[in-house]
């Protein structure tokens, strides 16, 4: 074969077409992707953000509520802190003493 028939290049140029067509199309698609994703990426971030920031208000509030307990029992008498109102007490400070940790999480990872 020297040349191809009109049959060939008829098909050939469908061909071309088609992948012109679906190129475009394929590009179209990409392109909202990107975007959405871009969207996506900015709103993770800010909520990370607005994560972060609660985290450290509560870790503020715990610490506050540390501060408030050790100057109570710093008030009380050592006879009172070995009394069971004192060992009571000091059962409620740890108890909050072992939420801090669960706070300190970093957000959610992406």
């Amino acid at each position: 074969m020297k040349i191809l028939t009109r049959e060939q290049i008829q098909t050939k140029l469908k061909f071309a077409q088609k992948l012109t067509e679906t190129g475009e199309d394929l590009q179209e698609v990409i392109a909202r992707y990107n975007n959405l994703l871009s969207t996506a990426t900015d709103e993770i971030q800010n909520l990370k953000g607005r994560f972060n920031e609660i985290v450290q208000e509560v870790q503020g509030f715990l610490g506050g509520i540390h501060d408030e307990q050790e100057a109570h029992m710093d008030k009380r008498t050592d006879r009172w802190r070995e009394s069971d109102a004192g060992q009571a007490y000091q059962g409620w400070a740890d108890a909050w003493g072992k939420v801090d940790p669960l706070i300190k999480t970093k957000s959610p990872g992406v």
